[in-house]
């Protein structure tokens, strides 16, 4: 913080007009952001999944079984899909998919 503002990670501190020996104040700001998102086709909402990162290590299987817990579908009338459209097999891990925190995968 500089001057009781936020600074923001891709700001230049000479644009901002701090001098030097100016004194700024540091401290860690923590946010919960989803591990992953799912676009629900049928609903056309985005589901936030705030699971571990090690939701990321596990089998597709195990997504589409939470995913059917929280929107009442069985798992048996849909899929997941990649960003580029490709079908994930339950036998695979999210991993295999190069799925990263962040992702959108499509139900």
């Amino acid at each position: 913080m500089y001057a009781g503002a936020a600074l923001e990670n891709s700001w230049s501190l000479a644009d901002v007009g701090i001098s030097f020996c100016s004194t700024l104040k540091c401290f860690v700001k923590e946010e919960d952001k989803p591990t992953l998102y799912v676009f629900n086709a049928v609903t056309q909402e985005k589901m936030l999944i705030m699971e571990s990162i090690s939701l990321l290590g596990k089998k597709v299987s195990e997504l589409r079984t939470l995913l059917s817990l929280r929107c009442g579908f069985p798992v048996s009338v849909f899929c997941l899909r990649t960003p580029r459209g490709l079908e994930m097999f339950d036998c695979n891990t999210l991993k295999d998919y190069q799925t990263d925190i962040g992702t959108v995968l499509y139900a």
